[in-house]
């Protein structure tokens, strides 16, 4: 069995830091806007850090900034709003 096909296991810490990415990138003006949904914000943050995005912060941005091109990019999703 190789080492590529294991889970990625989160640390305590690395769980905390991508759900409050997920918080703070819920709350941002641009996510509001897009409608997104907190699944999906998930999802967004987990790629990301799972990327090697650590810093909290910059996490919760770039997420925000994910999701709204994901939305704008998604026909049905941006003609709701």
């Amino acid at each position: 069995m190789s080492t590529t096909s294991l889970p990625t296991v989160w640390y305590p810490k690395d769980v905390e830091v991508m759900a409050s990415a997920v918080v703070q990138a819920y709350k941002t003006p641009i996510a509001t806007e897009t409608g997104i949904d907190r699944i999906a914000m998930a999802k967004i943050v987990y790629r990301l850090y799972s990327m090697g995005l650590r810093d909290p912060e910059r996490l919760a941005q770039v997420a925000a900034l994910s999701a709204a091109r994901k939305v704008s990019r998604t026909p049905t999703l941006a003609a709701q709003h």
